[in-house]
């Protein structure tokens, strides 16, 4: 009795969730679900508990209010595809890192495709292990466990290929066209809104990749308190950024099905296919946001200076040095910053 409740309750929250700012009728929902109306009742009388913000009246119906933006799994699946609509998904209003949980899951015989999402970030990480600030209510949170094939396992190939669908997803959800800051940062009116990385696991037996865990932080909305301000000249948000005056209306569900979709296009479709990986890679160069600028590189140590060329076929900087030698940097430890 207590599985079929909240088979209903999750069923209710999809047909809301994809009729937002809609009123639909409890005669309706009960039709299409199968259940009597004090069923559509009970459920909606819970979500209200929970938290979803849903307007009830007489000869009205229900109706979820454009603004509620409650991450959840319902409302996710309400917006995904198939053959993507049945991925196991996991959303937390909090934990320490999407990764990490995601990493955990994998040594537990995680099946391809998991996607794991929060709400908020205790721990966080980007590159070189360095804090990623992931504050709840603002920002979408997720990683994506992918079973490495020939060509995921390939780092650059991998991250070259999800910056892309990242960038396709944000532009579908929001109608801007975000740049991609070598590596791995996704930039819009200069300044970041979003960060990707990849991790691996290997098989120790095999000594081959077995799992790439793919995780993307984004920042939605500007967090209620602001950026720190350590951050404040160097990062914004998609709200802030987008020429729209219903970005309160777009859901972080609906970005977060977009990405998954996309990523999971590019890992079990497209980056099998020659032709498929050179369009991605053609079009991470013409998102990309460095050529043509003057540079600083930094590898921890020593620092060098230049102006980016291009963007080589394998995602390598191609970079002219001042004294006029050509390298092409590929670590993704190094800093690069426009000067």
């Amino acid at each position: 009795m207590a599985e079929k409740k909240i088979r209903v309750k999750d069923r209710v929250l999809e047909i809301l969730e994809t009729h937002r700012g809609e009123d639909i009728s409890g005669e309706f929902i009960a039709d299409t679900l199968g259940v009597s109306r004090t069923a559509v009742w009970k459920a909606v009388k819970s979500l209200q508990k929970d938290g979803y913000a849903i307007g009830a009246g007489c000869n009205r119906g229900y109706c979820l209010a454009v603004s509620n933006d409650i991450l959840s799994e319902s409302a996710i699946r309400s917006y995904l595809k198939e053959p993507w609509k049945q991925l196991p998904i996991y959303v937390y209003d909090t934990v320490a890192s999407t990764n990490k949980t995601a990493k955990e899951m994998a040594l537990n015989d995680g099946i391809h495709g998991t996607v794991v999402i929060a709400n908020e970030q205790t721990d966080g990480k980007g590159r070189k292990n360095r804090s990623f600030y992931s504050p709840g209510d603002s920002g979408l949170y997720l990683s994506i466990l992918l079973k490495a094939n020939e060509e995921i396992a390939k780092p650059a190939v991998c991250m070259t290929a999800a910056c892309v669908a990242v960038c396709r997803a944000v532009e579908k959800i929001y109608g801007v066209r975000p740049e991609i800051k070598w590596i791995n940062d996704l930039y819009l009116d200069g300044k970041k809104v979003c960060g990707i990385l990849t991790d691996g696991m290997i098989n120790f037996e095999t000594g081959r990749m077995e799992y790439v865990i793919l995780g993307i932080g984004i920042n939605c909305m500007r967090p209620t308190e602001g950026f720190p301000l350590e951050l404040a000249e160097t990062v914004s948000s998609l709200q802030n950024v987008t020429p729209s005056e219903n970005t309160d209306a777009i859901s972080r569900n609906a970005l977060a099905a977009e990405i998954v979709e996309q990523v999971m296009k590019m890992a079990e479709c497209e980056i099998s296919d020659k032709k498929a990986r050179e369009m991605y890679r053609k079009e991470y160069r013409e998102r990309s946001c460095l050529p043509g600028k003057k540079v600083s590189i930094s590898d921890g140590k020593t620092v060098v200076y230049g102006a980016v060329l291009d963007i080589d076929e394998d995602g390598g900087l191609v970079t002219e040095l001042e004294d006029g030698q050509v390298e092409v940097y590929r670590s993704p430890e190094l800093t690069v910053r426009v000067i």
